[in-house]
């Protein structure tokens, strides 16, 4: 009765997290990397999106033309949009009015994508697949309530957050009844480990005041350390030479793995952008989607 009642507050309190949308938008700039690991911003960062309400969780696609996102449009639920950034058209690929989806990310099969779908009850958060012209279906069935997650690049394991107390880090096949617990205390962040094929990066609040990027390899289960986060950063993006990217407040910050250093490359105050937050890279590392409000 104890764990019932606990496992029902947690999603309550979960779905009351999604319920309090903030204004967002997206945001492009062009990136530059040199051979000694520095990272550089080109010109301003473009408005993708432009508008009052919900714009959040990009993901770039395979073709690094389109980004999966989503968005929720006077208060209803969320959707998955598709992004077109030569001439920013959007389409909503999910349209369901009934369900909220969230955290999309581009799966195997051409023009599918995976989804954390908040589901009719307002209480169960699974992963679903979305497939060109067919039903939506259930894509880990037995793993709950998932917050967000990565699917690594060879053996497609699902790396999830799992809400609880305290959130864990769970490994599992899209198959499995039961995830493997690899780490506890974890952050939203979950990102495919560039050049690792079955290893994902995730973020470990080890305490308060030291949270740390790690290596996760979904096989032997082995974590490495690739460096310490930004005090109170939740979200990073992997840069191809094992560097990173972070944000605190205005400012974008670059790690270099040579000199095991953060250094701010862009403050975007004087044009008003504040509160960065996700951040996606482009297949191929020249281009970063992040997440900001604007003042007024």
């Amino acid at each position: 009765m104890k764990k019932s009642l606990f496992f029902w507050c947690c999603c309550m309190a979960y779905s009351a997290i999604f319920a309090q949308l903030p204004n967002t938008d997206l945001f492009l700039i062009d990136l530059r990397l040199n051979k000694k690991g520095n990272c550089s911003v080109q010109g301003q960062p473009q408005n993708l999106t432009n508008r009052n309400g919900y714009d959040n969780q990009p993901a770039f696609l395979p073709d690094g033309k389109n980004i999966l996102f989503t968005a929720a449009q006077n208060e209803a639920k969320t959707d998955i949009y598709r992004l077109h950034l030569p001439d920013k058209s959007t389409q909503n690929l999910t349209q369901t009015p009934l369900t909220g989806e969230y955290s999309a990310q581009p799966a195997a099969t051409k023009g599918a994508f995976t989804v954390v779908r908040v589901e009719e009850n307002d209480k169960t958060q699974r992963l679903w697949l979305f497939t060109h012209n067919q039903p939506p279906q259930l894509h880990q069935p037995h793993i709950e309530p998932v917050g967000y997650y990565a699917t690594t690049q060879k053996n497609k394991q699902l790396a999830m957050f799992v809400l609880g107390s305290p959130p864990t880090l769970q490994v599992a096949a899209a198959a499995d009844t039961a995830g493997v617990i690899a780490a506890v205390n974890i952050g939203r962040c979950i990102l495919p480990a560039p050049g690792k094929p079955n290893s994902v990066l995730f973020l470990h609040k080890i305490s308060n005041q030291n949270w740390l990027i790690k290596r996760l390899h979904t096989e032997t289960l082995d974590t490495k350390t690739i460096a310490k986060a930004l005090p109170d950063a939740e979200d990073f993006a992997a840069l191809p030479n094992e560097g990173l990217l972070m944000a605190s407040g205005s400012k974008l910050y670059c790690f270099n793995p040579q000199t095991n250093q953060w250094k701010v490359i862009a403050d975007f105050s004087a044009i008003g952008i504040k509160n960065i937050t996700r951040l996606a890279l482009s297949p191929d590392a020249q281009k970063l989607v992040f997440v900001a409000e604007i003042n007024p």
